[in-house]
């Protein structure tokens, strides 16, 4: 058979396809693309590279600059998916716990970057992970605070005034 690590790495590389493919066209059409990606997450790539590396990864491709904002919500919504949907309860709150640290820590900075016009949907989702209890209330209060922040103003896209 092939090193673990090298067919761990070559599945990283096919979920890292298959995130930047939610972004197209047909994808974003298909109201089964994100609840099959996710289901596909839960059952091939969790088991075969670990939650850490896969989270990792999900965090990788929506921090790239190319990532549209819309691709890194359809992301996010993956990651929902698949916490609510497709593991097994008894299996949530260390999923929760891996993506918390892996995923959500990773993308804050990015969310912040988000326009205030375009945040709405990121802010529904911690209000249904509250009532599904994945994650503690005071975590997901300190998530809605840093999400909410605008942009430093050395950091405003061009065009923008500073606040």
């Amino acid at each position: 058979g092939e090193p673990i690590a090298f067919v761990t790495g070559e599945r990283l590389n096919r979920l890292r396809e298959e995130l930047k493919q939610l972004g197209t066209r047909e994808a974003m059409k298909n109201r089964h693309s994100v609840p099959d990606c996710a289901k596909r997450v839960a059952k091939k790539y969790l088991p075969a590279a670990g939650a850490p590396a896969v989270f990792s990864l999900m965090a990788a491709v929506f921090r790239e600059l190319e990532t549209s904002s819309k691709l890194r919500l359809v992301i996010v919504y993956v990651f929902h998916e698949m916490l609510v949907n497709q593991v097994a309860r008894e299996e949530r709150s260390a999923l929760a716990r891996d993506g918390a640290s892996h995923f959500l820590e990773s993308v804050k900075d990015s969310i912040t970057q988000v326009p205030a016009s375009k945040k709405e949907p990121f802010m529904k989702l911690l209000g249904t992970w509250g009532r599904s209890r994945l994650f503690s209330e005071g975590y997901l209060r300190r998530l809605r605070n840093e999400w909410a922040q605008q942009p430093p103003p050395g950091q405003q896209r061009q065009g923008q005034p500073a606040p």
